[in-house]
């Protein structure tokens, strides 16, 4: 299947169509079917359906047309092959589609009708709907020509005054070979389905892409083809009948609607600013280096340890604090040295591996440990085994061993 590419309205080029085909019989294959779309759904760019029939018929390719979106606004032109419909575009029943044959074109179904049905499909056919849908494309054509003009006028208003009343945005599709009742745009910094539900609330329904692809979170393969703002989408169509004070109300209220989502998501309400940190000139400027001084001055006054995430560093009040390392039996296990291991509490006083209140009160991070303060908690850790009445309890097991020595080689004869 070879795809081709579209310019940043939406049309395709009919020349380069024409290069993709390939004629019956080449090296490559043929071509067996190309297809067109004679409007875009969601941008409302007519293509070049005539050129492209042209193309497909010097290549003796058929050509199939997806005239859908603008059947109703008149005849669809060129030497097409097959087209395609659906009644409900029009006003007609739903879940009728039409599908026209042009004489000459060999047209084998996927399945056969019987002698009861049309031949094409299986079943019976459905008269009254298939009528309906006649009756009801016949009525919208009698009108269309005056109401297309009307709604043009309208449309071509909606393109003018969205940019001049909303900052960032980006009207798409061709601006004058287009369907008379669709305009698209897209607004930068913007979830097009947060904008849909706000305007929703406001009274006004709008779409976000084409109705194909709604159900889907992915941006539109349409835009991206197209190469412009993908994000933001919002799609506006006229039903026939639309007033003009329909149109004037909804220009009043969508600024009021994108603004309101920007600042759900925080975003800029227009360009983000440029800022310069490092102050006039990029590298002088005396407030820039005033502030690399606060910055640095801050963080060798603050924590020297593990950073807390999610924040800026702050004072921990002067008060002790338990001790994170000082469980039972962790400075006992293998390798629990540096901070809060064997070595740590034994210069802080204590048995290795007993619960407690560090001894000094710290005003930084638990586990630090820091200047001793007046009237700071002490811990209190009973004597060693076999040391001397009289020991200080908060001196640590191998400096009381050495107190008890003392005291015994000072008591001997």
């Amino acid at each position: 299947m070879v795809r081709v590419p579209v310019d940043r309205t939406g049309r395709v080029d009919a020349a380069a169509f024409g290069a993709a085909l390939r004629e019956s019989g080449s090296p490559e294959g043929g071509t067996a079917l190309a297809c067109l779309q004679s409007a875009n759904h969601e941008v409302g760019t007519e293509q070049p359906v005539e050129e492209v029939a042209g193309f497909c018929a010097e290549a003796g390719v058929p050509l199939l047309v997806d005239a859908a979106q603008s059947l109703a606004w008149g005849p669809v032109p060129g030497r097409w092959s097959l087209l395609a419909a659906s009644a409900h575009k029009w006003g007609g029943p739903g879940g009728v589609g039409l599908l026209a044959v042009r004489k000459g074109v060999r047209f084998a179904p996927l399945s056969s009708g019987g002698r009861a049905g049309v031949g094409a499909l299986p079943g019976f056919a459905d008269l009254p709907a298939i009528v309906a849908a006649a009756a009801s494309l016949r009525a919208v054509r009698a009108e269309a020509d005056a109401e297309a003009a009307r709604l043009r006028a309208l449309v071509d208003r909606v393109r003018a005054e969205v940019p001049a009343l909303v900052p960032d945005v980006e009207v798409v599709g061709d601006p004058v070979r287009r369907l008379p009742h669709v305009v698209t745009f897209s607004c930068l910094y913007v979830d097009g389905e947060a904008l849909l539900h706000a305007l929703d609330r406001a009274g006004f329904s709008v779409s976000s892409g084409s109705s194909c692809t709604s159900s889907t979170l992915i941006p539109s393969h349409v835009l991206r083809a197209m190469g412009v703002l993908s994000e933001g989408n919002v799609r506006v169509s006229l039903p026939p009948g639309t007033a003009e004070a329909d149109v004037d109300a909804f220009l009043a209220v969508l600024p009021e609607a994108v603004r309101e989502v920007r600042a759900q998501l925080r975003a800029p309400s227009g360009a983000p600013p440029v800022v310069n940190r490092r102050g006039p000139g990029g590298r002088g400027g005396r407030e820039g280096r005033k502030g690399r001084r606060v910055r640095r001055r801050g963080r060798r006054a603050g924590d020297r340890g593990p950073r807390p995430r999610g924040g800026a560093h702050r004072r921990l009040p002067r008060q002790a604090v338990p001790d994170p390392g000082d469980r039972a039996g962790e400075g006992d296990r293998p390798g629990a040295g540096g901070r809060h291991g064997t070595a740590a509490r034994r210069r802080r006083g204590g048995p290795a591996g007993r619960p407690g209140l560090v001894r000094d009160a710290r005003s930084r991070v638990p586990g630090r440990a820091g200047p001793r303060l007046p009237g700071a908690p002490q811990r209190l850790t009973p004597a060693a085994p076999g040391s001397p009445p009289g020991a200080d309890p908060r001196r640590g097991a191998r400096a009381q061993a050495r107190q008890a020595r003392t005291s015994a080689a000072a008591s001997s004869p």
